[in-house]
């Protein structure tokens, strides 16, 4: 079960969930989540989880597949897991999703764009 715990002192309080119960759990879910496949995006390495937890890949598409319950406890387990106001470390993402959002084109388009923001600042430094 979820522990959850109220804080603050509103009409609309915060709420903090315990997330280790539910990834230890297992709670099955309903519908697209218990056969859909997820990708764990790293902020810490700006890359994804590799196949069986191994290694870390920039290109989507040699990163490891995870059940939902898997990407959940590698994120929770993760540096300790999300802490309260900051960014985590780990991201769980739906297959599905990433692969519209983080396309290979896209990503050497962003590379391509923030090398040249580089030499344009560059350029501005010794101008």
């Amino acid at each position: 079960m979820l522990s959850t715990t109220s804080i603050g002192s509103g009409r609309t309080p915060f709420h903090i969930t315990d997330y280790r119960a539910f990834a230890s759990a297992g709670a099955p879910r309903i519908g697209i989540e218990m056969t859909a496949q997820y990708v764990v995006w790293s902020n810490e390495h700006s890359a994804w989880w590799g196949p069986r937890r191994s290694g870390y890949y920039t290109h989507l598409s040699a990163a490891g597949r995870y059940d939902r319950n898997e990407a959940i406890r590698i994120c929770v387990d993760a540096r300790g897991g999300r802490r309260f106001n900051s960014n985590p470390s780990e991201v769980p993402i739906l297959l599905a999703d990433a692969e519209v959002f983080w396309t290979e084109e896209g990503l050497e388009e962003r590379r391509q764009s923030e090398a040249a923001e580089r030499a344009r600042i560059e350029q501005e430094d010794f101008a």
